[in-house]
């Protein structure tokens, strides 16, 4: 009997593709299917890497390398330090899959500092950013994955883009940085070309986390964080997350932006960042940022303006236990900063100036460890080629209530 079975399987004929019991779902041999190079569309830019693109424009992808060669004195109190070595070394990935509308970008960190290295050990691992964005619908399009929050303009600028060697003293310190989380935005809500707006939550851990929290643990809550910002652009949009005006356009661009957000349940002073609180407990902040944008013609000014109000959660041990290396207080205060730079007519040379502050205005010593902290200084860039590759130098003068001292930094970029 089971030979005449096998006799009759064998000898049956075989069911036409085209007349399964069970159909292909639409689009599933397409999606799923190998979809060829276009030769002519694939290309090398600088600064976005070497493109690859499907002949059906559903796919593409831009891997890019990215260093920074940075040598650094600190002069203060008689003391003279030098750092020189990588201080940023990136590789990214960015593109779209089965459509122009699915967007990701994966970026991976490798310089000692980006992996937190001390004493040899890495506390961090290479994962910088990946995330995933869905335009489909312009007006209400997703971003999910881990990424940097779009909280203060300076920051979400790429380090690679900016006009200084780094930062400011302000961002520095007021500054959300990464986490994981999903947002919803718009680069041009309406299309009405002067309008964007970013919000949604996160869940307040930073990098690199992946750790359980018990939702009804009433001693220690979980963390998260919300957050909204919108810009207006009143001349309509532009490249104003780049700090340089290499367009030199002679009609006047101009970005303002403001943004909230709540971090709520934080373990360490800044909330998932800085220093973690000696007697286990919590901060929850809230958040406010302003800042603004003008190019014209080789001018960029930028300025910004933070606030920081928290509210302590205490845990078991108290002040009258403490040292002076314990951390009980949370980082209330106020910072800003002003920058104004220029690109000189015919030559790639650029040349700026900043100022940083912040402090604990408006905030008793009880209620916050934020001191007053000041920067001054300026730059000299030579662009060889825009921000992929350019060498820059700059001089600080950085002062407290309590010490002084300079700083010079000189660092090559190159993006490729």
């Amino acid at each position: 009997m089971i030979h005449a079975l096998l006799s009759l399987l064998v000898s049956a004929p075989a069911q036409a593709a085209d007349d399964r019991i069970n159909p292909l779902a639409a689009n599933d041999e397409h999606n799923l299917g190998r979809h060829a190079l276009a030769e002519e569309e694939s290309h090398f830019k600088p600064g976005t890497g070497l493109v690859f693109q499907s002949e059906d424009g559903d796919f593409m992808m831009a891997p890019r390398l990215r260093v920074q060669f940075r040598d650094e004195l600190e002069l203060a109190d008689g003391d003279v330090s030098n750092t020189f070595g990588l201080r940023r070394a990136r590789l990214q990935f960015k593109g779209h899959v089965f459509g122009e509308d699915n967007r990701y970008k994966a970026e991976f960190a490798f310089s000692p500092k980006d992996l937190s290295m001390k004493d040899g050990v890495p506390h961090r691992t290479p994962l910088l950013s990946w995330y995933s964005e869905h335009t489909q619908m312009p007006n209400l399009s997703v971003r999910v994955g881990q990424y940097k929050l779009l909280y203060s303009r300076q920051r979400v600028v790429s380090s690679g883009n900016q006009e200084f060697v780094d930062r400011s003293l302000a961002q520095g310190e007021f500054n959300l940085d990464r986490d994981i989380g999903f947002h919803l935005f718009s680069k041009d809500l309406f299309e009405l070309d002067k309008l964007k707006y970013y919000t949604g939550a996160s869940i307040a851990e930073g990098r690199d986390s992946w750790e359980s929290e018990l939702l009804t643990d009433s001693d220690a809550p979980p963390s998260w964080q919300v957050l909204g910002r919108v810009e207006v652009n009143p001349f309509g949009h532009f490249k104003d997350y780049s700090e340089v005006d290499f367009k030199r356009l002679d009609n006047p661009r101009l970005s303002v932006g403001v943004a909230y957000a709540r971090t709520a349940n934080g373990d360490k002073d800044r909330g998932y960042l800085g220093s973690a609180f000696t007697d286990d407990g919590t901060v929850t902040y809230d958040n406010v940022t302003a800042d603004v944008v003008f190019k014209w013609a080789g001018l960029t000014t930028f300025a910004e303006y933070y606030y920081r109000r928290g509210e302590r959660s205490k845990g078991a041990l108290t002040a009258a236990d403490a040292t002076d290396e314990d951390v009980f207080l949370a980082r209330n205060g106020m910072g800003g900063s002003i920058q104004v730079g220029y690109l000189l007519p015919g030559v790639p040379v650029g040349i700026g100036g900043r100022y940083s502050t912040l402090g604990p205005w408006g905030f008793s010593q009880a209620e916050t460890s934020v001191t007053n902290e000041h920067e001054a200084g300026g730059v000299l860039s030579y662009y060889f080629a825009g921000h992929p590759y350019k060498i820059q130098a700059d001089y600080f003068r950085v002062w407290t209530d309590e010490d002084q001292g300079n700083r010079v930094r000189v660092q090559m970029q190159v993006a490729y």
